[in-house]
């Protein structure tokens, strides 16, 4: 065990390190370069370039600006060590004075190499910014092609007759598609209606076997993966596994079943047959059909509104159920009509049939976003609230609904002023960043689930022996670590749908992330983040080591649990030290940064770190002193308790009545300490006893005895004694002392000596008058001394 643990350890380490030591860069060709962004430069410039032909260029010009980054820090290099040698050559002599001929040779090459250094730097820099001038101007061009593409005004509103114009032309282009069918099936030919007559009924025999399978299967998926009966409280992984599988009986099988049904339409050609073809019409309605099934089947998943405990957020059954009218209602709204636009598209209908189409189009999509945020925003108990309150303030989701139904109106009054492609552009990016964000937020889910789920299994505990504990904190930290990464995606995406270029700031950020530099100081995002990854998981591997040292080989040794512990601590320690250079040499150091980073602490302990420091090393003397050991029963400061744990800041002790104590190493070794099991656990047991002044003394010192002889876990040697302790007002007092190999079992025999006590002098008549005052359990180290007497 622990040499698989060993060469794991060894391999990881070295895979981390890798990156920070292995660069393989050769010289680049920078006339190349130059000539290249120039080229693209001047056909950019022309404005005459596809969009396509941007991006090309796009990733020309940022590949080169990777290349030139790492170019510069290759000649920054060499410029530094062509400097260094120059240094190391003394500074130049003064006139008068000849210097050397080989070291006035080395001097003028080193020179030459450090002009030659610099003029490669100085042209690096020059590229680097005809790129940025590049990518300026790649942006200055998509956003001039974008605005030129929505920003286009038609018919307005406010022009009435051209506008009702438009609109008149509607009737007339739906009465020539409910022709459609017809015209096209009398313009064909005897032998084209013969073909379709002698196969309408194999179409129909195979669309039932198809039906058949599908209620089979849909039945199938429903009864062993659907919401069982809409059974209470299930847990979350069921709910997303019902609602995936409800997804798929919704919306994927009627979505193949259609989608097979297009590619079977796609080679008929029938549909291309006669004057007006029907296939833009079957090929329409049958897409908008499928894309209805497939969010109808997102919303019913989501929502459910049948089953309220097995919804996968949180929403009151009447509103689930009102959301979802109101949402299978928009859906089939903006659906039909857009199967008329794209028809009309495809058909060539007219400028004025789109434009009506397009206004329709753009006032189904607000209206359908108002209605649904009204039913999402509605809440009763706001509205009662108000009422009732003067000073009544928006909630965060009335606030947003305000918000979703100022902007719709507002696109659906942009529309009637004109501007058709703004308004088509903003509704649709305003639907499709919600469909992203809610895509985002169920992925978010599924991968915590996921988590979740391969976290609890048994692999972690058996082989890896991580605590539960420790899974638990994983998993909050991973969750809390995917939170802040599925926004930046998510932002990342919505970024795009509204038409920014992405792609370059995506190339910034991942320039930002490789490295950039402060002053003469490269700092490499990326570097750091695998720096901190590699310190926590080399600690995790030593960790493994020490445990498996522990639990393994060590627990095969005849070695007090002390020195196992000390050892352990010691392993802790120098994996700590181990672990911090690690993550330097991956994070880009070297030893000089780690001197560095020792002189900044060692000023900062002069700051105020000396705290830290003192417990640091108080820390190490204790772990290879022990003056406690784990399992000790100390008494420190005043605080009494078991030792529990030795780190390298604190040492912990529980409290007898299990709460921790935490205590710095350096109070440990300044103040007083009583360690009650130092040598050895042996402790003493007095009992004091009170019995009336008619008594038999030798009878009462006798049962005394003869009952300590008689309890288990009392030690012969020393043997137990009776003393005839005080005088009191109503009875004479004894005292009992004994003695117990094992000072913390004293409870249980203090226990059973009292008991067989009660019953000894009750069945000898022997009066007891006072009840017993005084429990007292000394060390044998501090019989002597009634200072260390633990009452």
């Amino acid at each position: 065990m622990m040499k698989r643990h060993l060469k794991i350890s060894v391999v990881f380490l070295c895979l981390l390190a890798f990156p920070a030591f292995a660069q393989d860069f050769g010289e680049p060709d920078l006339t190349k370069n130059e000539k290249i962004l120039t080229a693209i430069e001047q056909n950019l410039q022309k404005n005459n370039l596809l969009s396509a032909d941007i991006s090309d260029d796009l990733k020309i010009v940022n590949g080169i600006q990777s290349e030139m980054s790492q170019a510069k820090l290759y000649y920054q290099d060499k410029l530094q060590n062509v400097q260094k040698r120059l240094d190391a050559l003394g500074s130049v002599p003064e006139s008068g004075i000849k210097e050397p001929a080989e070291i006035a040779a080395k001097r003028k090459e080193f020179t030459n190499e450090e002009e030659n250094y610099k003029f490669k730097i100085a042209r690096i820099e020059l590229i680097n910014a005809k790129t940025e001038d590049i990518n300026a101007l790649i942006l200055k061009i998509r956003n001039r092609s974008l605005l030129d593409k929505i920003l286009v005004q038609q018919t307005s509103v406010f022009q009435l007759a051209d506008f009702g114009e438009a609109f008149l032309t509607l009737p007339r282009f739906f009465y020539n598609l409910l022709e459609t069918p017809y015209i096209w099936y009398n313009h064909l030919d005897d032998g084209q209606r013969r073909v379709i007559k002698d196969n309408i009924l194999h179409v129909l025999l195979i669309a039932s076997v198809v039906l058949i399978f599908v209620l089979y299967l849909s039945f199938y998926i429903r009864k062993f993966f659907g919401y069982k009966d809409c059974r209470e409280n299930p847990k979350y992984a069921e709910k997303i596994r019902a609602a995936a599988a409800m997804a798929f009986y919704y919306g994927i099988i009627p979505a193949a079943v259609i989608g097979t049904f297009l590619l079977w339409l796609k080679d008929s050609p029938l549909l291309n047959a006669g004057q007006p073809s029907i296939r833009p019409l079957l090929n329409c309605g049958l897409f908008l059909l499928l894309l209805f099934f497939l969010l109808r089947a997102a919303v019913k998943a989501v929502l459910v509104p049948q089953c309220g405990a097995w919804r996968i957020i949180k929403i009151n059954d009447e509103k689930a159920k009102t959301l979802n009218r109101t949402l299978s209602f928009a859906l089939v709204s903006i659906l039909l009509i857009q199967m008329l636009l794209q028809y009309a598209l495809k058909v060539e209908a007219g400028d004025d049939t789109i434009y009506a189409l397009q206004i329709l189009d753009v006032a189904a999509k607000a209206f359908g976003i108002i209605f649904t945020a009204r039913r999402l925003a509605y809440n009763p108990e706001d509205e009662t609230e108000a009422a009732n309150d003067k000073q009544y303030i928006l909630t965060t989701t009335a606030k947003l609904y305000l918000f979703t139904a100022v902007f719709s109106a507002g696109v659906l009054l942009i529309s009637q002023a004109g501007y058709v492609r703004l308004s088509e552009f903003l509704i649709n990016r305003f639907l499709l960043t919600l469909v992203v964000l809610g895509l985002f937020w169920l992925i978010g889910q599924i991968i915590r689930i996921m988590l979740h789920q391969i976290l609890r299994l048994k692999f972690w505990k058996r082989k890896l022996h991580i605590s539960p504990r420790g899974l638990v904190k994983t998993e909050f930290w991973a969750g809390f670590a995917l939170t802040p990464l599925l926004w930046l995606a998510a932002g990342i995406a919505v970024l795009a749908l509204w038409g920014f270029s992405v792609d370059i700031m995506l190339h910034d950020i991942r320039s930002f992330l490789l490295g950039f530099n402060i002053g003469g100081m490269r700092i490499s995002i990326v570097s750091i983040f695998w720096g901190i990854i590699s310190f926590f998981v080399s600690l995790f591997i030593f960790k493994s080591v020490k445990r498996s040292l522990i639990s393994g080989n060590l627990s095969k040794i005849e070695m007090e649990e002390s020195s196992r512990n000390s050892l352990a601590a010691g392993i802790s320690l120098i994996g700590f030290i181990i672990s911090a250079v690690v993550a330097i040499a991956v994070m880009g150091g070297s030893l000089s940064s780690i001197t560095i980073i020792a002189g900044a602490l060692s000023f900062g302990v002069g700051l105020g770190l000396q705290n830290i420091v003192s417990n640091f090393v108080s820390g190490i003397i204790i772990i290879f002193e022990r003056p406690i050991k784990i399992g000790d029963w100390v008494v420190i400061n005043g605080q009494e308790g078991i030792v529990k744990s030795i780190a390298m800041r604190a040492t912990i002790l529980e409290a007898f009545n299990k709460s921790d104590i935490i205590i710095p190493n350096s109070d440990i070794l300044s103040s007083s300490l009583v360690n009650l099991t130092y040598s050895n656990r042996i402790g003493r047991i007095e009992i004091k006893i009170g019995v009336n002044y008619n008594s038999d003394i030798k009878l009462v010192q006798k049962l005394l005895n003869d009952i300590a002889v008689s309890t288990a876990g009392i030690l012969s040697n020393p043997a137990p004694t009776i003393a005839f302790a005080d005088f009191s007002d109503n009875s004479l007092i004894f005292q009992l002392n004994c003695y117990t190999a094992n000072v913390y079992s004293r409870q249980d025999i203090a226990n059973q000596i009292r008991e067989k006590i009660l019953n000894e002098f009750t069945a000898h008549n022997i009066n007891i008058p006072t009840a017993p005052k005084t429990l007292k359990i000394i060390s044998s180290e501090t019989d002597n001394d009634e200072n260390q007497t633990i009452a």
